[in-house]
């Protein structure tokens, strides 16, 4: 009993002292600014100075105060509170109503957080109704070029409006946010509401539903549709570099919490391709962690190339293989994507059961699952990608079993003249571009193909000025069918080597041998009838093609009169041709027509 009787005489006290002090504070203006100051900072959040200040002693206590100012973050034109007096007298201050006029503020980020933080939920005064009036807001981000200021046009106890300009990522964005009171913003236990739009040059997105603290969106939780002409416009607002991609149309339910944002049902299109699933983005690691579990009823092959950075990269006016950089993932994220496509588009016929898992770890990407049925074939395919090093590392394998490739070739690519194709690829190599991988990688590609037409193959070849020379020396027909087709080629020492290539067509069969120099694409091949008794077409006899890819030359081999010419050339092809036979017989699905070419 007396600890109540002396706590209410301790609060009495307090509660009159404070009282005292407002009253002291009417008769001396720099006492009444200063704790006008006070007051200000708690519920701002920063230091403030007050120009003029003056109260009111009424059934409640009015302090009005003008010319506020916090440095270069910003400036208040009026500002007027109402206390509870009967509250003063228990030794709390409770702020019936407050009314900030004309506020004007910047907001900068630098690094990872923003010089701006709103006074923690719960601390500082109670406060019952809080109202602004003309405020203007400038959000400044250096680091991604981005500028906006957001000007209030509708300002009541229960509501707030504003419109949005300037610049996001260097481009031009206008929007229009609407909200709930503000002093709910002090209440971590009452959800703010939130209307967002913004349109631009960067992305169209917008935004509905509640959050906590508009600076840090713990709680957040938003219906958001994001869209936009390329995917790679939000890596600044991204823990990982996205690759270049086709216009897009995502929305999804996105939380926030603990420094983990999450999309639940994701749907949208990516160019022409539909997706639809779950994605993770886990930044409260030392590396943020990003996980996704996707899929898609019908998806592109161009799309799903372009979002892997593996979008086609053309080579220069000299060369074929590209020397552009390819994308690099970067080695500050992590992630675990999980993918299937019930349909996969090319520019012919589609792929079905598409499927791909991967994982980033420390910046080494490895694909441990990447496989489709393609027109009775099968596609399958494992890779590894080191790109934390300097130089990026990549080893992948391929295979094709079955494959019928002018099904899924483009309309004007030399692949429509091909026929079905089995076959293996390995590549172990560095390097930022196609060309720097080819010139320093190690590697195999052996292949057996049956059907197609030759004429009409060599003649799409592109990139390469190969056709008319090459036809006319072999003086093919169109068109000149392929009956078999089956080469075994190694990648070494800068040098692509052709350890045997045959060629079976209806006009009889040729073997080919050589090798290209991949630094500089320089070509050293040779051609030649199977047998002196067979003539390819009218071949007079073995040709020799040099030059380089880009540029190449036809012309008759030195040695061709000469009897043992030909022997020369191609005796060594032998022991390869019979390595193939086994080849074809052991490890490729059955294709007796290509191993019974081979034999003869």
């Amino acid at each position: 009993m007396n600890q109540d009787i002396f706590r209410r005489k301790s609060l009495w006290a307090a509660g009159a002292a404070i009282l005292l002090l407002i009253v002291f504070m009417a008769w001396n203006g720099n006492a009444l600014r200063f704790l006008v100051a006070l007051e200000t900072a708690h519920v701002l959040g920063h230091p403030v100075r007050v120009g003029a200040a003056s109260s009111n002693f009424g059934d409640d206590v009015t302090i009005v105060a003008t010319d506020i100012s916090m440095g270069d973050r910003g400036t208040v034109a009026r500002l007027e509170m109402h206390l509870d007096r009967a509250a003063l007298w228990h030794g709390t201050i409770h702020l019936l109503g407050m009314t900030i006029d004309q506020p004007h503020l910047v907001v900068t980020r630098a690094g990872d957080g923003w010089d701006w933080v709103l006074p923690e939920p719960g601390k500082g005064p109670a406060i019952d109704t809080l109202s602004m009036t003309g405020a203007r807001i400038q959000i400044v981000d250096p680091d991604r070029k981005t500028n906006l200021t957001i000007t209030q046009t509708d300002g009541k106890a229960d509501a707030i409006a504003a419109d949005l300009s300037g610049t996001l990522m260097a481009q031009p964005t206008e929007g229009h946010v609407t909200g709930g009171p503000l002093v709910a913003l002090r209440d971590a236990t009452v959800p703010y509401p939130i209307d967002l739009s913004l349109r631009g040059g960067i992305v169209n997105v917008t935004a509905k539903g509640t959050i906590t603290d508009p600076f840090h969106p713990t709680g957040a939780r938003l219906a958001v549709d994001l869209r936009g002409s390329d995917l790679s416009a939000l890596s600044p607002f991204l823990p990982m570099p996205l690759a270049p991609s086709r216009p897009y149309h995502l929305a999804a339910a996105v939380s926030y919490d603990a420094r983990v944002m999450k999309a639940d049902g994701l749907t949208g299109t990516i160019g022409d391709s539909d997706i639809a699933g779950t994605l993770t983005i886990d930044a409260s690691h030392e590396r943020p962690r990003l996980s996704a579990d996707v899929s898609s009823r019908r998806a592109a092959l161009n799309d799903i190339a372009r979002i892997a950075g593996l979008a086609r990269l053309a080579g220069n006016d000299q060369r074929v293989i590209s020397d552009a950089p390819i994308h690099r993932f970067g080695g500050t994220t992590d992630a675990t994507v999980s993918y299937r496509a019930a349909e996969v588009t090319t520019d012919s016929q589609p792929l079905r059961n598409g499927a791909a898992r991967f994982t980033i770890d420390k910046g080494k990407v490895t694909v441990t699952d990447l496989s489709a049925d393609a027109e009775g074939g099968h596609i399958a395919a494992t890779l590894m990608l080191d790109d934390a090093a300097p130089t990026p590392h990549f080893v992948t394998k391929i295979d094709f079993r079955d494959i019928d490739l002018k099904r899924l070739a483009a309309a004007d690519s030399p692949l429509q003249d091909t026929g079905r194709f089995t076959g293996e690829a390995r590549l172990d190599a560095t390097g930022t571009s196609l060309a720097q991988m080819a010139a320093q990688g190690q590697g195999a590609f052996t292949f057996t193909m049956s059907q197609g037409d030759l004429t009409s193959f060599i003649g799409r070849l592109p990139g390469v000025q190969l056709a008319d020379p090459v036809i006319s020396a072999l003086r093919l027909k169109t068109p000149t069918p392929i009956r078999c087709m089956a080469g075994d080629f190694r990648l070494a020492n800068g040098s692509f080597t052709s350890r045997v290539l045959v060629i079976e067509t209806s006009l009889g069969t040729m073997l080919g041998k050589g090798a290209i120099t991949m630094p500089d694409e320089r070509i050293d091949y040779h051609i030649a009838p199977a047998s002196s008794r067979m003539t390819l077409g009218a071949m007079p006899g073995p040709m020799m093609i040099k030059g380089t890819l880009r540029h190449p030359t036809v012309t008759q081999a030195d040695d061709a009169s000469e009897p043992n010419g030909l022997a020369n050339a191609l005796g060594s092809v032998l022991a390869p041709v019979q390595a193939l036979i086994g080849t074809i017989e052991n490890s490729f699905t059955d294709d007796q027509a290509c191993a019974d070419a081979l034999r003869r």
